[in-house]
């Protein structure tokens, strides 16, 4: 991580050491946008987040990660504190990350899709 200052009034990016930008900062909050078929873990089910990009995002002040799942409209959110405390280190091959399970984010529904699918999931 290097010595970078960023001016908090707009969308801070974040990118992986390689450049690549994987989300943005908005106010205190870390946007994360995935494919839940992609990124979410199967086993345990979990979000997980790489641990490079999660101390980048920290560094520019942000205290909260929204994970965005464009397939099911669902937003994920969860304090970094409460994903350092509670999450679980692992590697499968694409750097150290950290993993949340599923039930300890708070789930938030983006349009119409979500809605429909609570009709059938059990609470």
């Amino acid at each position: 991580m290097s010595n970078r200052h960023y001016n908090r009034d707009d969308k801070r990016l974040v990118k992986l050491s390689d450049g690549r930008v994987v989300g943005w900062i908005e106010g205190e909050t870390f946007i994360r946008p995935v494919v839940g078929s992609k990124h979410q873990l199967r086993q345990p089910p979990a979000w997980g987040l790489d641990i490079e990009i999660l101390l980048d995002a920290e560094f520019q002040g942000a205290n909260r990660v929204e994970i965005r799942d464009s397939e099911s409209r669902r937003n994920y959110i969860a304090t970094i504190g409460l994903i350092w405390k509670n999450g679980f280190v692992f590697n499968r091959g694409h750097n150290e990350q950290i993993g949340l399970p599923l039930r300890l984010w708070k789930v938030k529904c983006n349009g119409n899709g979500c809605r429909q699918l609570r009709l059938w999931e059990d609470s």
